[in-house]
């Protein structure tokens, strides 16, 4: 396993979830939310535009590494997905239990890409497998589909200054 960083990971993470063909509402692709407001406080006051809007970030949790020397260290680094999901967005028969099924669909597809199960997506670095979670979060007006996870890697220190 070569050395890399969180951004680097984070980065894969933003990749692959992009390109996941959703099973459910095919055209409503996932999209990166890319303004500097949390996704969950802009859904909460535009729900009709958060429909599969995500965003992906470090939480800024380290753990002291437990390998260090002059050159790497071994690192972990927590991440949050968010992804949005309106409450007023009917979609399906059942409408609002349709988006409860569209956000286990979606759940999966990640969880694919980039959770347990998709761990051959990272090169280098290591998932924490009892450091993973899965959760739905109620927001004013939206659901929100959050996994936080959990990368162990090698950091390069050759080029940090001391």
């Amino acid at each position: 396993m070569a050395a890399t960083t969180a951004a680097a990971i984070r980065q894969t993470i933003i990749t692959k979830i992009a390109a996941i063909t959703p099973v459910s509402s095919v055209g409503d692709k996932f999209r990166l939310h890319r303004s500097e407001q949390p996704v969950d406080v802009f859904g909460d006051e535009n729900p009709d535009a958060v429909f599969r809007l995500f965003t992906v970030f470090d939480t800024g949790r380290y753990i002291q590494p437990e390998v260090s020397g002059l050159d790497v260290e071994s690192r972990r680094a927590q991440f949050r997905i968010l992804v949005g999901y309106p409450m007023t967005y009917r979609i399906g028969k059942n409408n609002s239990r349709s988006i409860d099924d569209i956000i286990d669909q979606d759940a999966d597809l990640i969880d694919a890409a980039v959770g347990l199960r998709g761990f051959g997506n990272f090169a280098d670095s290591v998932m924490i497998a009892g450091e993973w979670t899965r959760a739905v979060v109620d927001g004013e007006n939206t659901r929100y589909l959050q996994f936080e996870l959990t990368h162990e890697f090698w950091r390069n220190l050759t080029n940090v200054p001391i």
